[in-house]
């Protein structure tokens, strides 16, 4: 994970200081981390985020009642995440999703 990490900073080092990370850039260190959280432990289910105040995105909403659909990681198998990976200059509309937060910034 740390060398994920690492190779993943090394593209903004040479950043002015108090200039902010490309939302690509962003959008790949949040799967990174996802990924390593879910390796892990189990994610917390949609319905438990949900309740607790989190904003699902429509993706979560209709695959949760899939199989394991409650605890799987809905972002890796989403095109947003790819699109969000990729480009820096997006409109992203799906409000809920954590890599539409990332583009917004």
């Amino acid at each position: 994970m740390e060398k994920k990490l690492d190779d993943l900073f090394a593209e903004c080092r040479e950043a002015p200081s108090g200039t902010m990370a490309p939302a690509s850039l962003r959008s790949r260190i949040y799967s990174a981390v996802i990924r390593e959280a879910e390796k892990s432990a189990a994610l917390r289910p949609v319905s438990e985020s949900e309740e607790a105040g989190y904003a699902i995105c429509e993706w979560e909403r209709m695959t949760r009642h899939l199989p394991g659909g409650e605890t799987r990681n809905h972002c890796k198998i989403c095109h947003a995440r790819v699109v969000a990976e990729t480009f820096d200059s997006v409109s992203m509309p799906w409000q809920g999703c954590p890599y539409h937060k990332l583009h917004s910034r």
